[in-house]
């Protein structure tokens, strides 16, 4: 956006006649702006801006500004769009691109420490012809040429504290990226060294295994390596309609049963005062084991295996038949 030097300049221009601004403009008018209101978001990838006033000239009117512009440090460049609307409901916009070795919206707009800018370039769209419009459009782009800034960064604007936003900004995104990777890294050592991987090992019944309904599922397990274990816990998981995994039972077994050669086997058959919880009806279970004495561990993982009605075990063969053969 135009900057309050650059009014005084003007002042002293008056015989300068903006080319395409026609001669009621001949002479440059006073210039009046208001303090802008500068909003900032910095990330370190991007730093954004949204700044707004108004100003006004006679004969030339009142506008309103609502300028946005960013910053890219990996690239230099320096993108504005400043949006110019005048009470008449004439509006238009001013696009310009720059690059740049520093955030020139931090810098000062001139003289010592200003930012050096190039490849500069200025676009303008909207209600160009009007009259009014154009006016403040060149204003513009005269601006623009003559500080080799972003438009913006032309009104005078309290810097210190966007610098003093902007750096307390970058460290909150250092120190959360920093706490996050210590969390990952804490997590992976988890994963690696701790009670996850010390569980039982499953050895009945076999993944994908198939069994008839009503029978005997065996149930054979093995304790961690190195532990002394007293008893076990076996959670039965049943799948239901809609495809989700329910528990069905949880067995408390002991290392003498879950150990011997034929493994568990109270659950699957039925029998004196067995309820439905311990019967193995048709369709789609999972098991899961943890040493439950003397010292808890985690859940292994689980084992499916499927439960199927005793007719469709049994098929009888096609009847013999031959051709011209009475029997």
């Amino acid at each position: 956006m135009r900057p309050h030097w650059r009014s005084s300049v003007l002042l002293m221009a008056t015989a300068i006649i903006l080319v395409i601004v026609d001669s009621a403009y001949a002479e440059q008018p006073a210039i009046q702006c208001g303090p802008p209101r500068v909003e900032a978001n910095f990330k370190a990838a991007l730093s954004s801006y949204h700044v707004t006033t108004s100003c006004s000239a006679v004969p030339a009117g009142f506008v309103n500004w609502d300028s946005r512009g960013s910053y890219d440090p990996r690239t230099g460049m320096a993108r504005e769009e400043v949006h110019v609307s005048l009470v008449q409901g004439f509006s238009a916009t001013a696009t310009t691109t720059l690059t740049c070795p520093s955030d020139p919206w931090l810098g000062p707009p001139l003289g010592a420490g200003k930012v050096a800018c190039s490849n500069g370039s200025f676009n303008v769209s909207g209600q160009v012809q009007n009259t009014r419009a154009r006016f403040w459009l060149d204003w513009l782009r005269d601006g623009f040429a003559g500080s080799s800034l972003p438009n913006s960064t032309g009104f005078s604007y309290n810097r210190p504290p966007l610098i003093a936003q902007r750096d307390a900004a970058l460290k909150a995104e250092m120190d959360a990226a920093a706490a996050l990777q210590k969390q990952n890294q804490q997590l992976l050592g988890a994963a690696k060294q701790g009670p996850a991987v010390v569980t039982p090992a499953i050895v009945l019944p076999a993944v994908n295994a198939s069994f008839l309904e009503n029978t005997t599922i065996p149930i054979k397990l093995l304790p961690p390596p190195g532990m002394q274990v007293t008893g076990f816990m076996v959670r039965l998981e049943r799948r239901d309609g809609q495809g989700n995994w329910a528990v069905f039972n949880n067995l408390p077994v002991n290392v003498a049963e879950a150990t011997s050669p034929t493994g568990y086997t109270g659950w699957g058959a039925p029998g004196n005062g067995k309820g439905p919880a311990m019967i193995a009806g048709r369709g789609a279970y999972r098991i899961s084991a943890q040493v439950l004495s003397p010292k808890p561990t985690r859940w292994s993982a689980p084992v499916e295996f499927t439960v199927i009605a005793m007719n469709k075990a049994i098929q009888p063969g096609p009847k013999a038949f031959s051709p011209g053969v009475v029997r």
